[in-house]
Formats: structure tokens, sequence, C-alpha cells
């Protein structure tokens, strides 16, 4: 029995495809974003660069068919980002031959969300780094107002 579901099965070969192209076809080019769309209506994951060329495809498979579309959009992102995340950890984005920075990003019908940003000093931005932030900067502001 694996321990991975079939849509981090699915997930880990599309964004395999997708960095077998891109690490082949670019070479100094101003490419700054990756796109990766989820279409709902056919379950579709997609990657395309700015110039709207496509990296990957692939049909995904809910391992629980009555789940609702909410619960599966942050199954596919947390699979997206844990993904990412551990290419990065093996610094497999330091041999793009693009310039930095550059990002991967998510979208569905009603979402668009980086999933991560490389830079140079490769930062990770993700949900729970946004998680409050309107609150703590009003929180910050009025005490700084406060003071004076």
């Amino acid at each position: 029995m694996s321990s991975t579901s079939p849509i981090s099965d699915s997930i880990r070969f599309f964004l395999e495809r997708a960095i077998d192209k891109i690490s082949g076809n670019y070479s100094d080019e101003e490419i700054t974003d990756f796109y990766i769309h989820f279409d709902p209506e056919s379950n579709e994951l997609t990657m395309v660069d700015d110039n709207d060329f496509r990296l990957s495809k692939a049909t995904l498979v809910s391992e629980d068919e009555e789940s609702d579309l909410d619960s599966l959009k942050e199954s596919i992102k947390s699979s997206l980002r844990s993904e990412l995340s551990k290419l990065n950890s093996n610094k497999t984005f330091d041999n793009f031959n693009i310039f930095r920075p550059f990002s991967f990003v998510y979208e569905d019908e009603d979402t668009m969300e980086d999933l991560l940003i490389v830079d140079n000093s490769n930062f990770i931005i993700g949900e729970e780094l946004m998680k409050d932030l309107d609150e703590d900067l009003d929180s910050f502001f009025s005490k700084l107002m406060d003071e004076q």
C-alpha cells in the first residue's frame, strides 16, 4: 500500500515533466512566472509559462469522489506547495537558465496564489506566512500611532 495519495503522485509526475522542459528549453530568458491552472470541470492541471507555452498537463483523480470542490482545491495546492518545497530544498531550481526572480502561481476559476517565489535567496511564500497579515499590520500601525 502506497503512503502517498493518487493526487500527490500525479502532481509529482506533473512537476517532473515540467521541470524537464524548463531545464531543457530556456536559456537566459525573461520568464517570470509559471502558471499552474486547475480546471475543476475536467480535473486537469496544466502548467504554462509567461508565453503560454505548455510545460505539463495531467488529469487528477481524486481518492474521494464525494469530496467537495474546495477541499479538492486545497488538497491540490497543498500537494503543489509540498512538492515545490522539496524541489527547492533539493536545489532543483538552481540549474534553471532563466532570470530571477521567477514564481510558480496556482490559479483556478476564482483563485490566483503564489506557491513559490524563487530568487537568489529562494523565499517560499505561502498562506501561513500571509495569514492574518492585514490584522498584524493594522495592529502595528495603531500601536505606532498611539506612541506619537
